[in-house]
């Protein structure tokens, strides 16, 4: 099956490709809170690969049952960005950043990943942006930077360096996913990319409980309940709708609806009752979604 998701000018696709986007970056809004959760019983490598290995079976399951063609050569590099990006990069060094920093803070420093797809997007789809965007994205960075530094007391916390390695991965993975998917397919592209990494993905994460070992019937419910939220709707069904709304509406322009995840995440996170939320944080989310706002709408469209 060939979707062909060539992106529109049309605004009636580009509000569906933010609107189908939309419910990939709801689903995405609790990966951290839930991982912050799970690794209290199992090591954030454990989680991160393990997750990749269950969704990557399930992937093999439903490529086989749908009898999905293989991806071209072309799409294949595409699929190993993503693979790079959002299979082992942003799973892995989002759940190390997760042992050293609350969910919440956390999720202000992923405010930068919409930044980083976009610039990822115009690498790789040949998105052009205009002056106005980036104007916008290095405010924006500005504005994450002084958050990171007000809650360190005048430093970087430990985990904020790995966790804006994980957003330059994510950026990676999400702008070669939604490229692939253009002729893959949304779903396509995501079950492609877990099923190739398998191999890596499991002897990684044999090799991780080997070192790490963990005593699985010591879990609780809930522990397990997060681990099946990671693994199967952060690392698989959430890029279903994710990749299909990046190709039919422009990496660049659609990828600005992850400006809404930070204040989700935050939400989350002060649902579950994992971290506590200061003010500061709400006001810093606030203030990245009104510059990732003005991203959108005055500067996150395509030269003509």
């Amino acid at each position: 099956m060939n979707s062909n998701l060539t992106p529109s000018k049309a605004p009636e696709n580009l509000t569906r490709g933010m609107l189908i986007g939309f419910l990939g970056i709801a689903m995405f809004s609790f990966t951290l809170p839930m991982t912050r959760y799970a690794i209290q019983f199992a090591d954030s490598l454990i989680v991160a690969w393990s997750r990749t290995v269950v969704a990557g079976l399930v992937a093999a399951a439903l490529l086989f049952l749908m009898r999905q063609r293989r991806p071209t050569l072309s799409e294949t590099f595409l699929l190993f960005g993503a693979i790079a990006g959002i299979v082992f990069g942003w799973p892995t060094l989002s759940s190390l950043s997760m042992k050293y920093a609350p969910a919440a803070h956390g999720a202000v420093i992923n405010g930068l990943l919409p930044i980083s797809t976009a610039i990822m997007g115009a690498w790789l789809a040949r998105e052009r942006l205009n002056a106005s965007f980036w104007l916008a994205a290095c405010i924006g960075s500005a504005l994450v930077a002084i958050y990171a530094l007000w809650e360190g007391a005048g430093s970087l916390q430990s985990g904020d360096g790995v966790m804006l390695a994980a957003v330059v991965m994510g950026g990676l993975g999400y702008a070669a996913g939604g490229t692939c998917a253009r002729t893959l397919g949304g779903w396509q592209t995501i079950c492609w990319a877990l099923v190739l990494a398998l191999p890596l993905s499991t002897a990684a994460s044999g090799w991780a409980l080997s070192v790490y070992p963990v005593n699985l019937s010591m879990i609780p419910l809930s522990g397990w309940a997060a681990f099946a939220y990671l693994a199967l709707i952060s690392q698989l069904l959430g890029f279903f709708a994710w990749y299909a709304g990046l190709a039919m509406g422009g990496v660049g322009r659609v990828g600005q609806v992850q400006l809404l995840q930070v204040f989700m995440t935050v939400c989350a996170a002060a649902v579950m009752g994992l971290d506590p939320v200061p003010a500061r944080t709400w006001v810093f989310a606030v203030l990245v979604v009104a510059v990732l706002v003005w991203v959108r709408w005055l500067g996150g469209r395509e030269k003509k």
